[in-house]
Order: structure tokens, then C-alpha cells, then sequence
């Protein structure tokens, strides 16, 4: 009889434990930098290589789409606040579609390159907003290049960024890389905001405010949602919304992201 009882004594100091372990698996999942779950698993740098051919080849067909609007319209970027609506007339929104579809693919790529298991759905809205704001940023380059070098780099390395930052918060949503996603964009929205209000201090026209144009405001709207939905994961709100994100909720943010895009791209 003592023998039996002393099996079952440590038997009863795990349960516990035991008990406990989904429940701190299931944050860990969600919001913890020490978390190998949400990493891509096996095959890691195949599966990186292949996220990152992939953003080239979607990056590569936003700037395409962007300079074969800008060389049928012969719009300037500084015009499109007054003379974009009416180009929008002879805009291809086929192709808008295909650019649209593309530059969000990279969220989706991603998606299904993750180890099966519990994911969190906030930070794949969040990817989609980067990825979309990513998308038009790159759709500007070629026009931008014509009038001021340096505006097209930035737009360069800004997308590059959000189109990458989408992938990455996908597999490891640590607080880096929330923290660097919340400042990007914040400084990004910021430029966008001087420039229609008081202009840029450099420029073809310094000082000069730009005209206000639907896809650059759909950009700025992306970008603040990315620094939102970051700081509230950084925070236990986060948590809340994360907990009360249905599966068609998300799956109706992201139709309004993609239809939001595809319109900002059709009316460049």
C-alpha cells in the first residue's frame, strides 16, 4: 500500500500542470517571440526563398502596371488628385485585378507554407494591409522616377519592406518586428501627410502640397491599420481582439482589403 502511494503521489503534482499546458501553448502561439510554432518548421530556407522569388515577381508586376499606366495616361503624380478620375475610364481593371491578386498572394503563399496548428487571424489582416499598401507603393515607382529620383527609392524601400514585414509577421509575430512595422508606417503616413498639407521640404516642388487622390489615401489607410493592429498586439488588447475575431469576420476584412486595393489600383 505505501508503494502505491507513493506512484500516485507525483502523479497528482503533474496533473496541474497538465491542465494548465494548452492554455499557455495557445497564448505562445499567438503573441510569444520565444515560439518556434508559428515558424515555417521544416525546410525553412526553401520555404523562405520561395516567399521571397515570389514577392520579386509580384513586386516586379506592380511596377510594371504602374509605368504602362503612367505611359498610356501620360498623367503626372502631381495631377492624379483632379485629372485621375477621369483616366480611370480607360484603365484596365483586368490587369488592376491580376496586380491586386498578386500582391496580396504573398499573405496567402505564406499561409499555407505554415506548419499546421492554431494560427492567429489579427496579424494575417494585418500582413494583407502591408502587402496591399506594398502593392501601390511599387505601382508608383516608375512615375515617380520620372519626376524625382529619390521619391521613387523611398517608395523602393518602403514597399520592400511592407511586402516583406507581411511574410514575416505571418511566421514569427514577435514584438521587433510588430514594434518595426508600427514605426514604418507611422513615418510613411507621416510623409503622406506633410506632402498633401504643407508639401514636401525636397522635390521637383518644394513646399508645394500635392493634390489628395484616392490610392494614395487607400495606402495611407493601409499603413495606419498596420500600426494599429501592431500596437494593440503589443498590448493586452490584442489579446481581446485576437479572442474575438471570428473566422468570418476575417475573412470579411480580408475581401474589403482586396476590393480596396483592386479600386486604388484601377483609379492610379
Amino acid at each position: 500500500m505505501a508503494s502505491g502511494a507513493g506512484q500516485a503521489g507525483p502523479s497528482y503534482g503533474r496533473e496541474p500542470a497538465l491542465l494548465l499546458a494548452p492554455r499557455r501553448l495557445k497564448t505562445d502561439l499567438r503573441f510569444s517571440s520565444e515560439s518556434d510554432s508559428m515558424a515555417f518548421g521544416s525546410h525553412t530556407s526553401v520555404k523562405a526563398g520561395l516567399v521571397t522569388v515570389y514577392g520579386i515577381v509580384a513586386a516586379f508586376g506592380a511596377i510594371l502596371y504602374g509605368a504602362r499606366h503612367s505611359h498610356e495616361h501620360g498623367v503626372g503624380l502631381h495631377e492624379h488628385g483632379s485629372g485621375g478620375a477621369g483616366a480611370s475610364a480607360h484603365s484596365h481593371p483586368d490587369v488592376a485585378l491580376l496586380v491586386a491578386a498578386a500582391g496580396l498572394g504573398i499573405v496567402g503563399l505564406t499561409w499555407f507554407l505554415l506548419p499546421d496548428g492554431p494560427r492567429a487571424r489579427l496579424p494575417a489582416q494585418l500582413a494583407l494591409c502591408s502587402a496591399a499598401a506594398a502593392t501601390i507603393h511599387f505601382a508608383v515607382i516608375l512615375p515617380h522616377w520620372d519626376e524625382y529620383v529619390p521619391f521613387a527609392v523611398l517608395f523602393a524601400v518602403s514597399g520592400a519592406f511592407q511586402l516583406l514585414w507581411a511574410a514575416a509577421v505571418l511566421v514569427r509575430p514577435d514584438r521587433v518586428l510588430l514594434l518595426g512595422g508600427a514605426v514604418v508606417n507611422l513615418g510613411v503616413a507621416a510623409a503622406w501627410i506633410l506632402s498633401r498639407t504643407v508639401g514636401m521640404p525636397v522635390g521637383p516642388e518644394p513646399w508645394t502640397p500635392e493634390a489628395v487622390g484616392f490610392t494614395d489615401v487607400a495606402a495611407t489607410l493601409f499603413e495606419l491599420a498596420v500600426a494599429a493592429g501592431c500596437f494593440a498586439l503589443l498590448t493586452s488588447a490584442g489579446r481581446r481582439l485576437e479572442a474575438r475575431t471570428t473566422r468570418v469576420m476575417a475573412q470579411l476584412a480580408a475581401t474589403a482589403i482586396g476590393i480596396a486595393l483592386f479600386a486604388a489600383l484601377a483609379l492610379l
